[in-house]
């Protein structure tokens, strides 16, 4: 649902309805009564080797939170979301092009009944479309009847509507009902081909909106996509349910410090002014151990070291090699066909022999 604000940052920050804090309210209630629970029941129910058990897990499932993408899987959808957003808005179809077409073409108070009626369809088109796509619009019109009490259908029209079979939808009806009115004012010589032509382009692009409308409606977000978040999303913030505990584990702090305090009384006094003499030769290898020397090291190499040419395809090219490569190129090309010749005067002369043979055979 969009909501329209134009305020100050101060009180656009509390506004309720359609905001954030409403979307994420009751999720975030949940969440945190979830924390509490498990915050009390590692303070309160686990004893001092619990307490040591528990932190692993915290440890574990703050690592294992890193491994979920969720500000990639979040961004992807959120963006997939708003574009699909902005396109359907787009869809919405507007009568003003078309029916200041209507009136540019159907002037005059002798045409005054031709555009109410119009303009009528117009309104009735998308309020039998929009009840298909459209919550609030439904509840306006739950039925063909209302259209009817609301003035935007006759009784006539509605026994038109309601006898018309069509199990693949019909909400397109008014539209072909403002075509064949164009039609009959075309028939009658009230506009001529070239403003019928321009009335139909304008009602066509009034059609197409609501046709998208029903695509959209038709052609939902792969649900793949929505399961992914929904599982990545819940997940991430199930693992944190743990993850973002309080460590509880008093030995491992004290360690920190006591580490924290031996380093810095060792830096400030015993390491202060220590420098040892330069000038020792540095030797190109460092030795082995027998252990380490067991261990073959795997030295890099290119993928290309192995590949070597022979002396003939590393000799360069000169200009004149060219000439003479191209001369007993040629050279070649006419003694293969020579050689062709030959062999093709050589099969002929043969085949003809055995003719001939075959032939002294049969008599």
């Amino acid at each position: 649902m969009t909501i329209s604000y134009d305020e100050e940052f101060s009180s656009l920050m509390l506004r309720w309805r359609g905001s954030i804090w409403k979307a994420v309210l009751k999720d975030l209630i949940g969440f945190y009564i979830a924390y509490y629970i498990v915050l009390a029941f590692q303070w309160y129910l686990l004893d001092e080797k619990g307490k040591e058990y528990f932190t692993g897990w915290i440890m574990w499932c703050e690592i294992g939170a890193q491994y979920i993408p969720l500000s990639f899987l979040l961004g992807f959808f959120v963006s997939l979301i708003v574009a699909r957003w902005w396109e359907q808005f787009n869809c919405i179809s507007w009568p003003d092009k078309m029916m200041i077409m209507v009136s540019a073409c159907l002037p005059g108070n002798e045409n005054l009944v031709v555009r109410q009626t119009i303009a009528r369809w117009s309104s009735l088109q998308a309020a039998i479309a929009w009840s298909g796509v459209s919550v609030k619009t439904l509840k306006r019109f739950p039925t063909e009847r209302h259209m009817v009490a609301s003035k935007l259908m006759t009784e006539e029209e509605y026994d038109l509507y309601m006898n018309t079979e069509a199990p693949h939808g019909k909400w397109f009806i008014p539209i072909l009902w403002i075509v064949n009115l164009i039609k009959k004012q075309k028939q009658k010589g009230v506009i001529d081909s070239i403003q019928m032509d321009m009335l139909l382009k304008q009602v066509y692009s009034y059609r197409d909106g609501f046709a998208m409308l029903f695509v959209y409606d038709w052609i939902k977000i792969p649900l793949v996509y929505t399961q992914v978040v929904a599982i990545a999303t819940y997940g991430y913030f199930f693992i944190c349910l743990i993850g973002r505990q309080p460590k509880l584990d008093q030995r491992k702090l004290n360690y920190v410090l006591d580490r924290n305090t031996a380093i810095a009384h060792m830096m400030a006094s015993e390491l202060s002014d220590q420098l040892p003499s330069i000038g020792a030769p540095m030797v190109p290898a460092v030795p082995h151990t027998r252990a380490s020397f067991k261990i073959q090291d795997v030295i890099p190499k290119s993928h290309l070291a192995g590949f070597k040419l022979s002396d003939a395809e590393m000799k360069l090219i000169k200009p004149e090699d060219l000439e003479e490569h191209e001369r007993l190129l040629e050279e070649t090309k006419v003694t293969n066909r020579q050689r062709l010749g030959t062999l093709v005067r050589a099969i002929e002369k043969k085949s003809r022999t055995n003719a001939t043979i075959n032939e002294d055979d049969e008599e």
